[in-house]
């Protein structure tokens, strides 16, 4: 027997009449979807492009942007080098306060932290002497506070023994600038302050006149105020020269008679003295004659 022959494959069946390997042509429908799609992927591609050129604008602006800021940063590292060192402070520069608390918050100093003084720039003057009279005011608290010292609270007064020879408050001026008479001052912690007062060493009285009784010789004591603030006595001394002594007379000295010169006065007569023996003696003769 002859073997059985095997069926074909599917794939080399034939076909069924009317089909053929070519393509069938597409229906309109599906052409106009791929232009669909062709019109999205050109939109996607520039929407893609904008982007990409922007982010480059945006890149390169940042580049000139950075390259400005660095050539100025340059500039001002050379202009720095040339200016002139910032000067050192000096002595008289006062030291950074530390944060006010309490009573210094408020900007005035504590009552008790306030310490007035007195200075005299000589232990010894004269009468007519021009003297230095100082107001020293001091901030012992720990951290700056504001103290007044206006004019109108500052007092300077010379006493002697206890009482008040001379007084600032005797010449004080009525019409004295309005600022200064109610100036307030920031102390640092620890600083202190001056006020000076030149004196002419003359009494005046309370009216601000000259008076006509000198300021005798001895000790004296300077007091400041300020305000109801007072300080401990600076003394000092007034010295009187004495006056010159008379000098002797130049007249030479009456000269007295000596013993025997005084005798021989005595036994001298004046004339008419004489006269009156003679006339005494011829009388007596004249009267022997007649008896």
């Amino acid at each position: 027997m002859s073997p059985s022959r095997r069926p074909a494959p599917s794939s080399q069946r034939s076909r069924p009449a009317g089909r053929s390997g070519a393509p069938r042509p597409a229906s309109g429908k599906s052409t106009q979807n791929q232009q669909q799609r062709k019109q999205k992927k050109k939109a996607v591609y520039r929407r893609r492009r904008l982007v990409v050129g922007a982010l480059a604008l945006a890149v390169a602006a940042a580049a000139v942007v950075g390259i400005i800021l660095l050539v100025q940063a340059v500039g001002d590292l050379a202009t720095a080098g040339d200016a002139d060192p910032v000067a050192a402070p000096t002595e008289s520069a006062e030291p950074t306060a530390p944060v006010p608390t309490g009573d210094a918050a408020s900007g005035a100093c504590p009552p008790e932290a306030v310490v007035v003084g007195a200075a005299v720039e000589k232990k010894s003057f004269e009468p007519g002497d021009s003297a230095l009279l100082e107001l020293v005011v001091k901030n012992t608290h720990h951290a700056a506070c504001m103290i007044p010292v206006g004019t109108s609270l500052q007092t300077f007064e010379v006493r002697r023994d206890g009482d008040t020879v001379w007084s600032s408050e005797y010449c004080a001026d009525p019409e004295a600038d309005a600022d200064a008479a109610e100036a307030s001052i920031v102390f640092a912690p620890g600083a202190e302050k001056r006020s000076a007062l030149r004196w002419t060493i003359e009494p005046v009285t309370e009216d601000c006149r000259r008076s006509d009784e000198a300021l005798a010789g001895g000790k004296y004591q300077l007091v400041t105020k300020l305000g109801e603030a007072e300080s401990t006595p600076a003394e000092f001394e007034i010295d009187v020269p004495e006056p010159p002594s008379e000098p002797p007379s130049e007249e030479p000295p009456s000269e007295q008679p000596t013993s025997d010169e005084s005798s021989d006065e005595a036994d001298e007569d004046t004339p008419e003295e004489q006269s009156d023996e003679d006339q005494q003696s011829d009388e007596a003769t004249g009267g022997g004659d007649g008896n």
